[in-house]
């Protein structure tokens, strides 16, 4: 890939961020390679940032592939949080029924001996 015409596509501040991103746009058939590699270690402590590069003809290609795994990650995390919810209600629900199946009724009485 020729250095010359490199754009950064998103800057990072995790090494491995920028790996997964690199990755991600590599499997999308988007040549890419990431920037800033020997500054990784400062990465985050001094405010260095880790460029994810591409070339200047993918860039709005890479952009809306990004923009497109965001959104779906975001989805991903609403449906998780709503089947939290509905875990958690019937969950509740149960222990409720549990705790009134499980109360000493007033008419059992003991047996006779």
């Amino acid at each position: 890939m020729d250095r010359s015409d490199l754009v950064s596509v998103m800057t990072v501040q995790n090494p491995m961020k920028a790996e997964i991103i690199r990755g991600a746009l590599v499997s999308a058939g988007i040549p890419c390679e990431i920037g800033g590699e020997r500054q990784a270690g400062l990465a985050g402590i001094a405010g260095i940032g880790i460029d994810v590069l591409t070339q200047v003809a993918d860039v709005e290609r890479a952009r809306k592939h990004l923009r497109k795994l965001r959104h779906r990650s975001k989805l991903r995390r609403q449906r998780h949080a709503e089947a939290k919810k509905v875990h958690d209600e019937e969950a509740e629900r149960l222990k409720n029924a549990i705790q009134v199946v499980t109360k000493p009724s007033e008419e059992i009485q003991p047996p006779l001996g």
